[in-house]
């Protein structure tokens, strides 16, 4: 699971290249992808 935090509670924005590296890897391992995205919208300010 990868999830997106609280940025303007302390937490890091998440790169869509990181998040892209976490789903090849677990797809390789055929692991399901899950994204815990409730702060989407506050991730994506960030990384623009």
């Amino acid at each position: 699971m990868l999830t997106v935090t609280n940025n303007t509670g302390g937490g890091q924005p998440v790169s869509l290249e990181n998040i892209k590296n976490v789903k090849q890897l677990l797809e390789k391992h055929q692991i399901p992808f899950v994204l815990d995205a409730c702060r989407f919208a506050e991730n994506a300010y960030f990384i623009q």
